[in-house]
């Protein structure tokens, strides 16, 4: 495996500090890996440097700051997620990891909104039982008494109430 040199370690770390604490460069991605965990990097940066050592998979020196800018925007527990949960046959491109994210934000997102649904009909089957929900009769009891505060709300300003909306309002 081609060594890592010190520059393109510091890339993937999110601190500004300089890698004076570096003794040496890394001989084997296990001290990489050591290196990464020390000075704080991300977490998916390590598991990268895990993988491509599970898969046998050489990375170039400049890999991890590509996958630092292609996942900038990403929080690091979800790209966690999604390299630990894809059934990654080979060693998975940036972009193949970009998409396992997006399938697991659409799974999130669908999640909650079953989970607001059930809450919604749990709620309304709560009511329901405590007799607080509204029935048919009730909404017609507050049209009748709407109808009768406020008149007719079909009958239009200026215009002669009709022989409809006149029995409507008298009955």
């Amino acid at each position: 495996m081609e060594r890592i040199n010190q520059t393109e370690l510091s890339r993937v770390v999110k601190s500004s500090e300089p890698l004076g604490t570096l003794a040496q460069l890394p001989s084997s991605s296990e001290e990489a890996i050591q290196q990464l965990r020390q000075m704080g990097a991300p977490q998916w940066s390590i598991r990268v440097l895990e993988m491509a050592q599970d898969k046998r998979h050489d990375l170039a020196p400049h890999s991890l700051r590509f996958w630092k800018e292609k996942l900038s925007g990403i929080p690091d527990e979800l790209v966690c997620e999604a390299l630990m949960t894809g059934r990654w046959q080979l060693f998975p491109s940036v972009d193949d990891v970009i998409i396992r994210v997006e399938e697991i934000r659409e799974r999130r997102h669908q999640v909650s909104g079953e989970q607001a649904y059930a809450k919604y009909k749990r709620e309304q089957r709560e009511a329901k039982s405590a007799g607080l929900l509204a029935t048919d009769a009730d909404y017609e009891a507050m049209r009748a008494k709407l109808r009768e505060l406020f008149g007719d709300p079909t009958v239009r300003v200026g215009d002669e109430p009709s022989q409809e909306n006149s029995e409507v309002s008298q009955g």
